[in-house]
């Protein structure tokens, strides 16, 4: 355990100082370092995965289904309503703008794969894939560790945006603590990004910053509360 969050922290300040250099600089240069920075992350992360599925022990949650086709299907059910009551919240209080008319198919094929795997997959392996392989059978303290590292990885976003970027680290590690797949976990948080950032990207804050950051990380942490009790009575 101590070795991965040493792993991690060590990924984590390396990636911050990187991307905080990327902001400096413009065009291709930029793009082609935090590409390079996101095939690294998944490089080193999905090796450190693989050696930890050989060689630990998971801590999920066991209520004694069994892991059918019917088990995933509900989870990636709530996994879709829960990320759609937070992009239901995110869009409550923002003003967007619509991006969908300049997409042609091939701005559109790269940020999927840019959403889905350079940032999504890297991140889910990162942050909601090595902390859950442990010899102590802690989720608490799991839960909450992956969440400050997955809020720190953001801290050039700005001091403010801690608490919003911890409350989706804990949804997400809740809904891995309860068995929805690493992969699942990817692709809905690549789709996220995707609609967010590319498709319609936010343009200001309908009730200001503040009430932003603070209102949507409060109900962020209800959702997963009420996502990790619905999947813990699935199991009971």
């Amino acid at each position: 355990m101590l070795f991965i969050i040493a792993a991690l922290s060590f990924i984590v300040v390396l990636s911050v100082v990187i991307i905080g250099y990327a902001a400096g600089l413009v065009g291709a240069e930029r793009v082609q370092l935090l590409h390079s920075l996101s095939w690294m992350q998944l490089i080193i992360g999905g090796a450190l995965f693989y050696y930890c599925q050989k060689n630990c022990a998971n801590v999920f949650f066991s209520g004694g289904a069994s892991h059918s086709i019917r088990y995933m299907l509900v989870r990636s059910a709530i996994l879709l309503s829960v990320l759609l009551l937070v992009i239901g919240l995110i869009f409550g209080l923002t003003e967007r703008t619509s991006n969908w008319s300049q997409l042609n198919l091939t701005i559109a094929l790269k940020g999927l794969f840019y959403y889905l795997v350079l940032i999504a997959l890297a991140e889910e392996v990162l942050f909601r894939g090595l902390p859950f392989f442990s010899n102590n059978h802690r989720p608490g303290l799991i839960i909450l560790i992956s969440s400050v590292l997955f809020a720190l990885y953001h801290f050039n976003n700005g001091l403010h945006t801690l608490p919003y970027y911890f409350s989706l680290g804990v949804l997400l590690a809740v809904l891995r603590y309860f068995s929805v797949s690493l992969l699942a976990l990817a692709v809905g948080h690549g789709l996220f990004d995707f609609m967010v950032i590319l498709v319609w990207p936010g343009t200001g804050f309908r009730f200001g910053v503040a009430v932003f950051y603070v209102v949507s990380p409060i109900v962020i942490l209800g959702i997963a509360a009420l996502a990790g009790w619905m999947l813990k009575q699935l199991d009971t």
